[in-house]
């Protein structure tokens, strides 16, 4: 408690702190998602998987950055809120998550993002 008055350490959630990074022009900034993510992993013992825009930008399919981040998980369904962005955690099942944590797995859920009708024979995203 000591510490996060002194902001030593910050509150993202409940049971989950991290140390603040300070920038010399921006100041504070924000937590990286999948760190935060890595964290509610860990505390939770759950899987992770990766879904929609957050899955196709991490492969470099897309440039867009959700402000809503979506992973299927094996645990219980629930909203993180950090600032301003939010995790939203979705319950799913087994067969979800059997390729969670490879990259197969963040194609399959990037690909389902795109939608077929964006993919062309030769394999490459198009946009309409």
């Amino acid at each position: 408690m000591r510490h996060k008055r002194t902001g030593a350490i910050r509150q993202l959630a409940r049971g989950l702190y991290d140390y603040p990074a300070h920038h010399p022009r921006l100041g504070t900034l924000s937590p990286v998602t999948d760190t935060v993510a890595q964290a509610l992993k860990g505390r939770d013992a759950s899987r992770l998987q990766p879904t929609g825009a957050y899955a196709a930008n991490a492969l470099g399919l897309s440039d867009q950055v959700p402000v809503k981040t979506v992973f299927l998980t094996d645990g219980r369904s629930r909203r993180v809120r950090i600032g301003n962005h939010e995790i939203i955690l979705k319950h799913t099942t087994l067969r979800n998550m059997a390729t969670t944590g490879t990259t197969s797995g963040l194609v399959i859920q990037a690909l389902r993002w795109i939608g077929q009708q964006h993919v062309d024979n030769q394999g490459s995203a198009r946009s309409s």
